[in-house]
């Protein structure tokens, strides 16, 4: 974590945070506060009980060790579908998103995201579709 920033997962996006971000407490940042009530998933509907917690600043990267920031990231699991959400960042908008996340940072933190993992939708997208071609 040479540049001091640190990033987590949200639904399985890699996220880089700002410097600006790390410093900020949980009701600064907006993020909504975690329930035991279970919650409609996102893609099915269905309730969706707490799954798992992970702190702010976890990496993608496992190998990168950043210090925690004590801000706990509460995850839920459809039982139905299996999809794995967090609602921690559903009242951000796009700008904050581009402010403390997806910044100029992000690269170093999801070196993937530029070239190799849209490479792989296509080739993905490409595969599933392939059978479906016009001649």
């Amino acid at each position: 974590m040479e540049s001091g920033i640190a990033s987590p997962r949200v639904a399985g996006i890699a996220l880089a945070l700002s410097r600006e971000t790390l410093t900020m407490s949980f009701a600064e940042l907006r993020l909504r506060a975690a329930t035991t009530t279970p919650l409609a998933c996102k893609i099915c509907e269905r309730p969706s009980a707490l799954y798992g917690v992970v702190d702010l600043n976890r990496p993608c990267d496992l190998g990168l060790k950043p210090s925690l920031s004590g801000v706990p990231i509460y995850y839920r699991r459809s039982d139905e579908c299996g999809f794995l959400f967090t609602d921690a960042f559903d009242d951000w908008g796009i700008s904050e998103f581009k402010a403390r996340i997806y910044n100029d940072e992000y690269i170093f933190y999801d070196p993937e995201y530029k070239d190799k993992r849209p490479s792989a939708n296509v080739q993905a997208i490409t595969n599933l579709w392939s059978a479906h071609r016009r001649a």
